[in-house]
């Protein structure tokens, strides 16, 4: 297999919910309109011919990264094989009533559309629906699916170095360890700031927003590699198009990160062509209608600037760590590594880190959702980038003298993420499906209704205020104009689904 099938596989996996949305969400003329425009998108990304030195995936490599990505996919909890966090009730229901009730998907009971990005859940709903009932093993072998993707580009953009494959999985902030460590020692703990302020390894983010690490990590890649590799970063344009409705703050970093990239890199020559009708415009007008469904929100969650949550001086020492001191760390690692082999110049990548900066001093969502799902798709390039140059820094034996200070830095960053990252590992290592079948230590997995529907769930395991967030005002002009007419007003008659 060559990267060009790779990215075909990538662009269909990424594609196909984009189908399933347009069909389920809007009426009928919007639809067939939409789904033309993708389809033809798709044929001119089947059509695109194979560079002639690119990198090759012989059976050794596809058995690596077949075994990699199903133990990262067991561990994750996704599919309810192993242990899960709290967030599996949402991502439970989710899959549960899109399979039990119409599309587009209204809040039984209080009869309310629900607006959100459903795209990680609709190709195992859809199959839920026409089968009746719910198959855990759709959902395993779906997200097992998305992360083989993801974790092939990865291998590819690190030439192949099946170590810091996995040091790239579990490699993460260390500021809220040092935060925890500076609150013990001086006996101080932050106001109550229900907002996270922390940078997660891959792994975690992917046991808690796999729906929104998919996209990052697979766009994420196609960006670099475009951009670096095969030198047409605008191709990069269709794939991130597709993410909008796989995640919406994902969405936004990866078009962010683009536009730096497009000012760094386009020419005048490229704007004056028909080939930005297929490259730029059509990708772009195949979402107005989801940006108009995604408009049609009854009010902004809560945001605002970071200081403006501020509650007391350990709370900015806490987003210090837990923001700052990680991008400082990560940056200053990366100006003392590069060199002519680094896959983004050091202008490029410090336009780069002053965009993190200035995105994560704002707080979008009650757990500053906006902090933790965006940074996934920065943490792609800035680890790729890194460990790429200490992978040719090492086989080319320019590990130089001076660089024993970077290497001790390194290594103690690698022992604080490390701890760290056993820790979380133990959870799905000790409570799970295998350990349970050879002990005596029952498994539960999470119900797919524990709490009935998705606006109770988020209710019972959220607030009010969370349940609220979803739900899109009344007679917006999507729901008006765009939206694909119910059958009935209330919910079709639910299947009884079960594990």
């Amino acid at each position: 297999m060559t990267v060009s099938t790779l990215r075909k596989i990538s662009v269909g996996y990424l594609l196909m919910p984009n189908l399933i949305f347009a069909w389920g969400w809007f009426i009928p003329s919007i639809s067939f309109l939409v789904i033309f425009m993708l389809l033809l998108l798709y044929i001119r990304e089947l059509g695109k011919k194979a560079d002639r030195d690119q990198l090759g995936f012989t059976l050794a490599d596809l058995g690596f990264l077949v075994g990699i990505a199903a133990v990262w996919t067991f561990l994750s909890g996704n599919g309810g094989y192993s242990f899960q966090i709290s967030d599996s009730y949402g991502h439970n229901s989710k899959f549960y009533d899109l399979a039990a009730h119409e599309w587009p998907y209204y809040f039984p009971g209080v009869n309310r559309l629900i607006r959100y990005y459903f795209g990680y859940y609709l190709v195992p709903a859809l199959i839920f629906k026409m089968f009746g009932q719910v198959y855990p093993s759709v959902i395993f072998a779906w997200t097992f699916l998305g992360f083989l993707l993801g974790i092939s580009w990865v291998y590819i953009l690190l030439l192949k170095n099946k170590t810091f494959v996995v040091v790239f999985l579990l490699i993460g902030g260390i500021g809220t360890i040092l935060f925890r460590i500076l609150s013990k020692m001086y006996l101080f703990e932050s106001q109550v700031n229900t907002f996270n302020i922390n940078i997660g390894s891959i792994f975690d983010q992917s046991r808690w927003v796999p729906n929104q690490l998919i996209p990052s990590l697979i766009v994420g890649c196609i960006i670099l590699y475009d951009t670096s590799v095969s030198k047409r970063f605008q191709e990069s344009v269709f794939p991130i198009t597709l993410s909008l409705t796989w995640a919406i703050f994902p969405f936004v970093s990866l078009c962010t990160i683009f536009a730096v990239n497009f000012l760094f890199n386009v020419k005048r020559s490229d704007l004056l062509t028909f080939r930005i009708i297929p490259l730029y415009i059509l990708p772009f007008v195949c979402l107005a209608p989801t940006l108009a469904y995604f408009a049609a929100g009854e009010k902004l969650p809560v945001h605002g600037f970071v200081w403006e949550f501020a509650g007391d001086g350990p709370f900015i020492i806490r987003y210090l760590t837990g923001v700052f001191l990680d991008a400082v760390i990560v940056y200053v690692i990366y100006r003392l590594l590069a060199d002519r082999t680094a896959l983004l110049s050091r202008n490029l990548m410090t336009a780069l880190f002053i965009l993190f900066f200035c995105l994560s001093s704002f707080v979008v969502g009650k757990w500053n959702d906006w902090l933790t799902k965006m940074n996934i798709s920065f943490l792609v390039i800035f680890l790729i980038c890194i460990l790429r140059l200490l992978h040719t820094r090492w086989t080319n034996k320019e590990w130089k003298p001076s660089h024993w200070g970077l290497s001790l830095t390194l290594a103690l960053v690698l022992c604080l993420n490390f701890s760290h990252q056993f820790l979380i590992l133990m959870q799905p290592l000790q409570s799970n499906v295998v350990v349970s079948a050879v002990t005596d230590k029952a498994f539960v997995a999470t119900p797919y209704n524990a709490h009935g529907d998705l606006y109770k769930t988020l209710r019972k395991t959220g607030s009010l205020e969370e349940a609220q967030q979803y739900m899109a005002m009344k007679n917006s002009f999507y729901e008006q104009y765009l939206a694909k007419k119910r059958v009935t007003l209330l919910s079709i008659k639910k299947p009884e689904f079960s594990r």
